[in-house]
């Protein structure tokens, strides 16, 4: 017979269950951010972990599956990614694990998304990771530059441009701390814009220009924290850009040199062909490259993880310049989608963005920081693309997925205690 007195303790030891398991989740939420580019034994290690405790979490708890129509659609974007790229490798006959590594990834975030939204994560976890996380960076981009005099710092993280752009993003998502803790806005205040120095101390020393396209959407994004977001104060947060930026250019001699070659690097690749740096034209070269592989196979593309041998054949047949041969993506995630998936596989992969976008839009009235911050990242990484193939990067792409798995739980959990109450 069960006695009030079995009752009470078997409620005690399940509510002291749920606080471990909210504190295990909280430790790993704090470990992603705060590993991401210092240590990368250290973020993969998490990345693995939280996937672990999130697949067990579902198998054994059985969290609801009661999902928002926004969020509907994410989980149809994430299953459809990696079916269109296994699909399309299985039926031409080439399939490569490596290659399936990068969409397989958003199969994995799955489970930590459905965990996340169950159980309820202290957001001074993951602000702490952030923060911490920003200043780390930025410690280590001045220090490998100034001290050990490393032309491209890249921190610990296993590719410059991933050090760089993650800094960047550190950096900017810690000052949506000054919003989550408005009770003690002061020190929230000056914690955020010490962050935000080191994250952006971190992307310029890594001299990673495509972080830095992202800046002006981002510092406009970054006025939705505020209760009143007019075009005033954007354009305000986008002076303040534009004089973090000229600073840097001034006291940074990496800034002046990757910024400089820009404008005669583009003039004289359509004035005459001619490939005169070693990052602008290359870059022009292997996207015109992108786009001519893209309207050979406008619906289907050229296959996964074909474009650097379809890029073979151009240079042989004398259409792209053979200087570009040493490199194995375009440098443009939607070209390089358009050119090995045609519209389909391009459709795929931003329909990751998009939906993201979509799900962090309907959080901005219960959990604005986070949804902010949310937002911000994928922007950032849209942007980054436009530079990089982002996701092929394992870094980045890491980063990415199981980071926005982890805005997206905590957000999607607060929207679901909102509602409830």
């Amino acid at each position: 017979m069960i006695t009030e007195t079995t009752l009470l303790k078997t409620n005690e030891e399940n509510s002291s269950a749920k606080l471990y398991l909210q504190h295990l989740f909280g430790l790993l939420c704090f470990a992603l951010p705060f590993f991401s580019i210092n240590y990368s034994k250290g973020f993969y290690f998490s990345a693995l972990s939280l996937l672990i405790v999130s697949v067990g979490y579902v198998i054994i708890v059985r969290p609801s599956a009661n999902l928002s129509k926004q969020e509907k659609w994410l989980m149809l974007a994430l299953v459809a990614y990696p079916l269109w790229a296994g699909i399309d490798m299985l039926v031409r006959e080439n399939w490569s694990w490596d290659e399936f590594k990068e969409p397989s990834r958003f199969l994995l975030i799955i489970p930590v998304i459905l965990a996340l939204r169950d159980i309820k994560v202290s957001i001074h976890y993951l602000y702490t990771g952030l923060i911490i996380g920003a200043i780390w960076a930025g410690s280590q981009g001045l220090y490998q530059q100034l001290h050990l005099d490393v032309y491209r710092a890249n921190g610990g993280a296993s590719h410059v441009t991933a050090f760089g752009n993650i800094s960047l993003i550190l950096g900017l998502l810690s000052v949506t701390v000054f919003k989550a803790f408005r009770k003690n806005q002061k020190l929230s205040l000056f914690v955020a814009i010490f962050a935000l120095s080191f994250g952006l101390m971190g992307s310029f020393s890594s001299g990673s220009k495509g972080g830095w396209l992202a800046l002006p959407f981002l510092f406009w994004i970054i006025v939705d924290l505020s209760d009143n977001p007019t075009y005033s104060k954007r354009f305000v947060s986008l002076g303040v850009m534009l004089c973090i930026a000229l600073l840097a250019y001034f006291v940074s001699p990496l800034v002046q040199n990757r910024v400089e070659i820009v404008l005669p690097a583009i003039w004289e690749f359509f004035l005459s062909g001619s490939l005169i740096d070693g990052s602008i034209a290359p870059r022009l070269e292997m996207w015109k490259a992108s786009i001519s592989i893209f309207f050979q196979n406008p619906i289907f593309g050229s296959g996964v993880g074909s474009y650097y041998n379809e890029k073979l054949g151009l240079i042989d047949s004398g259409l792209i310049d053979p200087k570009v041969k040493v490199f194995v993506q375009s440098h443009n995630q939607l070209l390089q989608s358009l050119a090995e998936g045609g519209i389909l596989g391009m459709l795929c992969v931003y329909s990751i963005y998009a939906t993201m976008i979509v799900v962090f839009k309907s959080h901005y009235l219960n959990h604005k920081p986070i949804a902010v911050a949310g937002i911000m990242l994928v922007i950032g990484f849209i942007d980054f693309g436009m530079a990089d193939g982002i996701w092929s990067i394992n870094n980045a792409g890491t980063f990415f997925a199981f980071f926005s798995a982890i805005l997206i739980g905590i957000s999607s959990h607060t929207y679901q205690s909102s509602t409830a109450n």
